[in-house]
Order: structure tokens, then C-alpha cells, then sequence
């Protein structure tokens, strides 16, 4: 890796000229069977304006895209909160290239401009150990539960209600916002992600109204044993959970949600038959003084001991703060220290919807 240049493979920015290949090239390297899918199926970062499209870089070689890597800029709210995220992602290659240091190269010259940006983190998403030799590893944390359809329904009939429920559109999205802003830690969303993520053909969004309140459910319409987000009033939402298992005779529901004591959460958790808690994302700190500064009331009030970790913060040397920081991350590596000043931090429970994912 030492002897990969990042001038090896020059990187340039897609233009609206070149989308059109670009487009047909990553179907080819990701197995996509219907053209242009990444349009129709990742419109939160496949938008076919000259700003988006030049969030992705690709390198060419004698005219033909031979390898490309997107930068899609995101927040997120983490408590009160909010980090400049440099989403990475579109990793690809030509096949006919690979192992010969392209997709090292792409890393590398990723890694020189979100850091000259001014990016607090970045994260990255697929192979850990390929990734975490240019920065990258598994931090945040998030619920992975499995629910099953007749535990729902036993659990529904505690707190029965009437239900109605209708596919979600473009009018809808104050309310989507309203429920969604419920996640303490989220992506931030505005009006036209929203409008973005409703496009999306692979997903599904599916609103539940009861005299309790209104929820919302999106699923991924390949597979509908996996709900891709749940959030609203906890007793229509549980409702709403076993009407949709009910309406698609899924005995067998999963479900990555946010480690919170949100009401949904503490619902799910409830209902489980079976939850553990994995990790949030593979994860670069970028900016460690502006990350720390903006994350330091989160991590004293996350702490059992809050006057003696705003005393640890206030002396710690630079190591000691970046020693800190990664552990309120979540980096699996600093969970395994013992000192006394890391035992008072607690790991910040970010996470990233799968709604999100890039």
C-alpha cells in the first residue's frame, strides 16, 4: 500500500456528460440485472443534477470509466449535537483492473479531500478490513431485533386500537419529519430527503393512523421480512407492525433501530424475541478538536459521573482526548482499555437508519 500513489490513478469529478456511463458501469460492477438501477433505487445519492453527479469521481482510462468512489455529504444529530459527515461510498472497479492498486488509490485521494474540506467524521460502509487500513472502523452502536408475528400480536392485544393505514406521499412529509425528528440521534432529513427516499422504488413508506397517534413503517419491498424503519406513537406502531406482518404473512419481522430509551425503542425492546446490539457503521474520525468540542456536552451527559468527566476532559492531553473520543465513537479497539479516565466515558449510541445507508 506504501507504494500506491494517489497520483497513480487521477480521480475527477462526473459530469452530466459522463453520468450516462457511469450509471452503466456500476450496474455491471454491482450485478444489477435492471439498467440505471441506482437511480431508481439510491435517489437520496443518485440525482441527476450537476452538483450531485459531481460528487462522484471516477478515473478513465483511454476514454472508458475504469474505476469510481462517491463523497455524499451528510449531518448528523448525535444528542444536541450535529457532525459534518462525509458519507464515502460507490466503491468500484473494473474487473479487469483489479489488484492493481486502483481502489487503493481512490482510498487515498478520498481520504485527502474529505479531510481538506473540513468533514468532522466519515463513514463507510462494506469490507472492514480492506477500509480500516485507510482509516476506517467499526463504531456507534444500534439494535439488530428480530420480532415474531404471533409475539406482536400478543403484545397488541394489551393495548388494542383501530387502525388505518396508506401508502405515504409527497404531502405526507411534514408528518414523516415530525416522527422521524423523534430519533435523538438520526441523519438530519429536510423536505426534499424525504422526497428523495419516497421516490425510491425499492422502498416503501407506510403511515399508520389510530386514535392513539400516527406511525410510520418503511420496508423494502425485495424483502419484506425487513422493515427498514419504524418510529411514531409506540401503541400504533406496534399495531401497525402486525398489520403489515399480517398483510404479507411474514411470521418472522428484523429491524436495525436506534439504542435509545425513545418510546418506540423501549416498545421493540419489549417485543423482541430477540435483540443484540451491533455495531452503527465503519467510522474516520476527520477532525478530532472540532468532533470533540461539539460532542463534549453529549459525552459529560451521557457520563454516571458528570463533574469528574468535565474535570477529565478539561486536563486531558491531546493523546489522552483522543483516546476519549474514540471511546465515546464506539471504536471496538478503545472499549478494551481499563484506565480510570476512559472507564467515566460512556460510547455515544449514534447510528445511521438504514434508510441512510450509502
Amino acid at each position: 500500500m506504501s507504494q500506491i500513489s494517489t497520483t497513480t490513478y487521477p480521480l475527477s469529478p462526473c459530469t452530466k456528460k459522463e453520468y450516462g456511463d457511469l450509471l452503466t458501469f456500476l450496474d455491471k460492477c454491482f450485478n444489477k440485472k435492471t439498467p440505471h438501477w441506482f437511480t431508481s433505487n439510491m435517489g437520496h445519492i443518485f440525482q441527476p443534477k450537476p452538483k450531485a453527479i459531481a460528487q462522484h469521481l471516477i478515473y478513465k482510462q483511454n476514454g472508458t470509466i475504469k474505476g469510481a468512489i462517491g463523497i455524499y455529504p451528510y449531518e448528523l444529530c448525535i444528542g444536541k449535537a450535529v457532525l459534518k459527515v462525509a458519507g464515502v461510498g460507490s466503491v468500484s472497479v473494473s474487473p479487469r483492473l483489479r489488484c492493481r492498486g486502483l481502489m487503493a488509490s481512490m482510498l487515498l485521494q478520498v481520504n485527502e479531500i474529505i479531510k481538506s474540506i473540513g468533514f468532522d467524521i466519515s463513514c463507510l460502509d462494506g469490507d472492514r478490513y480492506r477500509y480500516r487500513n485507510y482509516g476506517w472502523d467499526l463504531g456507534g452502536k444500534r439494535y439488530h431485533l428480530f420480532l415474531c408475528r404471533k409475539d406482536i400480536s400478543r403484545l397488541a392485544q394489551r393495548s388494542p386500537t383501530t387502525l388505518k393505514t396508506t401508502i405515504l406521499t409527497r404531502k405526507d412529509i411534514p408528518d414523516l419529519i415530525n416522527l422521524y425528528n423523534l430519533f435523538p440521534n438520526r441523519v438530519q432529513r429536510d423536505y426534499g430527503t424525504f422526497h428523495l427516499h419516497l421516490r425510491r422504488k425499492n422502498l416503501k413508506w407506510l403511515g399508520g393512523y389510530s386514535p392513539k397517534g400516527m406511525a410510520y413503517l418503511a420496508y423494502d419491498i425485495n424483502n419484506r421480512s425487513k422493515i427498514i424503519e419504524l418510529q411514531g406513537d409506540p401503541d400504533t406502531a406496534l399495531v401497525l407492525l402486525e398489520w403489515f406482518a399480517n398483510k404479507f404473512s411474514t411470521n418472522t419481522l428484523r429491524l436495525n433501530h436506534s439504542v435509545t430509551t425513545d418510546r418506540v425503542s423501549l416498545m421493540l425492546q419489549h417485543a423482541a424475541t430477540h435483540l443484540s446490539v451491533h455495531n452503527a457503521s465503519q467510522v474516520q474520525i476527520l477532525d478530532h478538536q472540532s468532533t470533540l468540542k461539539k460532542l463534549k456536552p453529549e459525552i459529560i451527559n451521557s457520563s454516571f459521573d458528570k463533574k469528574q468527566c468535565r474535570e477529565t476532559l478539561k486536563k486531558a492531553t491531546h493523546n489522552e482526548q483522543t483516546a476519549i473520543l474514540k471511546k465515546a465513537m464506539g471504536f471496538t479497539s478503545e472499549n478494551c482499555q481499563t484506565s480510570e479516565k476512559l472507564a467515566l466515558i460512556a460510547s455515544l449510541p449514534w447510528w445511521i437508519s438504514d434508510a441512510d445507508r450509502i
